[in-house]
């Protein structure tokens, strides 16, 4: 058998694997359960934390997810944003999500979002609608590894085809903001995850930032 048929073969059962992976109906994802080790303090500097039970990580439509973790934080300004934090086998690109939700989607000013020194490996974005502005700043680790989202794809292929469990969260934090204050929005970010990692456990701080 020649090298062409041997690649050939190789492909198919390559293709085989994905399709037999992501390609049939799942039950609901039970992961590692990561978020119920973790301690997310609900004063984080001067923001004040109140939970909100209005997502229902139950709806079949998000069989992937495992885990939602959702939190509204006021601080003393009355600056409000969210944190979002999902245990889920598979994670979906939130400018999919929000275009189909009708908002208009653009690029957040270029601008690293940096954590003791390191640049962490994530995305910012812009949504709006009915004149509302919203950055948006989101993040995953996978085995207390900070991945983008080209690794997080070929770790999910891989323990699919070997049916692992891996503890996988995708972090997001949604900022309001008026129309032509973006940088400054960024810095309310920055400094946000700046005091959540001054606040957390090392151990909570792995698996949410990535490890050294």
């Amino acid at each position: 058998m020649g090298n062409r048929y041997r690649v050939l073969i190789a492909t198919i059962l390559f293709l085989a694997a994905i399709a037999a992976s992501f390609g049939v109906p799942r039950p609901k994802y039970q992961g590692l359960n990561i978020l119920a080790k973790l301690n997310v303090p609900a004063v984080i500097g001067d923001w004040q934390g109140k939970d909100d039970e209005s997502l229902n990580a139950q709806d079949g439509r998000y069989n992937f997810i495992s885990k939602i973790f959702a939190r509204t934080y006021t601080n003393k300004a009355g600056v409000s944003l969210n944190l979002f934090i999902l245990d889920a086998g598979n994670f979906h690109n939130p400018k999919v999500c929000f275009t189909g939700a009708g908002f208009k989607i653009s690029d957040a000013p270029e601008k690293k979002i940096i954590l003791s020194g390191q640049a962490l490996k994530c995305h910012s974005m812009i949504v709006q609608k009915s004149g509302e502005y919203y950055l948006l700043t989101y993040w995953i680790t996978i085995d207390k590894k900070n991945v983008d989202w080209f690794e997080q794809k070929f770790k999910q292929l891989f323990s699919s085809m070997v049916n692992r469990k891996k503890a996988a969260l995708m972090c997001r934090i949604d900022l309001g903001f008026n129309q032509g204050e973006e940088a400054a929005a960024l810095e309310i970010t920055q400094r946000f995850i700046d005091s959540l990692a001054a606040q957390i456990s090392l151990a909570d701080r792995d698996y949410i930032f990535g490890a050294k």
